[in-house]
């Protein structure tokens, strides 16, 4: 799967990203660390709203946190380039978890955002934790995706003043 993601679209060949299994035997700390991230973001926190979020360092089999560090100033390759590439990488390692017959997501979210947790995975001021992949056998089948009407979102180039006019059918 980590193959996958490494043959990803990613302009320059940089790969300004890595991942960190975490295994299952170092998952009651990174519990600890998601309820301090809890606490740091809401200090007002229940005991219910951090016991909910130091389960969810046990919900999957195989979790994987990702740490996106771009090249900053690179002479062709902007940042934003490389964090499309993340994008692609983290796209293949999801296709490939489930062409393998497997459940996988990405999530990511507030907690992202604590320095509990960014101080714990990243090893470069410039480094950042940007997403958890968790890997498993699906428990229930997935809810359907409503499939937005495509009008909305693909647009030909005409001239200045049509810029948002939809495909006509």
């Amino acid at each position: 799967m980590v193959q996958a993601a490494l043959a990803a679209p990613d302009h320059g060949n940089l790969r300004p990203w890595r991942a960190i299994l975490i295994p299952q035997s170092r998952r009651a700390e990174l519990a600890e660390i998601f309820r301090a991230a809890k606490l740091e973001i809401h200090p007002d926190a229940s005991h219910d709203d951090l016991e909910n979020a130091g389960a969810k360092a046990f919900n999957a089999p195989a979790l994987l946190v990702v740490l996106f560090d771009p090249i900053r100033g690179h002479a062709k390759i902007t940042v934003e380039d490389q964090f499309i590439a993340l994008g692609a990488a983290l796209q293949n390692l999801i296709l490939a978890a489930h062409s393998l017959g497997y459940g996988a997501m990405i999530t990511s979210g507030e907690k992202l955002r604590a320095l509990a947790l960014q101080s714990t995975f990243t090893g470069s001021a410039t480094e950042r934790a940007v997403a958890f992949v968790s890997i498993g056998t699906p428990v229930r089948k997935s809810m359907p995706r409503n499939s937005p009407e495509i009008a909305g979102h693909l647009f030909v180039w005409r001239n200045m003043a049509e810029r948002r006019r939809p495909l006509e059918k």
